[in-house]
């Protein structure tokens, strides 16, 4: 499956909103292409594209970490 369809599938989950406090305005307004306002939308995508891109475990961890740390 591609990506981008992982994460269009993904958004249609409500434990997105009771789970990981996304909220629903968020959700509907989440693009793969765009960044978002939401840094747990921004997570998730981080991972989808390490694993479609086969980085380093640590690698995406890291990359992680900065966001939200920032």
């Amino acid at each position: 499956m591609e990506p981008q369809r992982i994460f269009e599938e993904l958004m249609k989950a409500d434990e997105l909103q009771t789970h990981l406090g996304i909220s629903k305005e968020d959700v509907v307004k989440a693009s793969y292409m765009e960044v978002s306002n939401s840094p747990m939308i921004e997570v998730i995508k981080d991972v989808i594209n390490g694993v479609a891109n086969n980085k380093a475990t640590n690698t995406v961890f890291q990359g992680i970490l900065k966001k939200v740390s920032d």
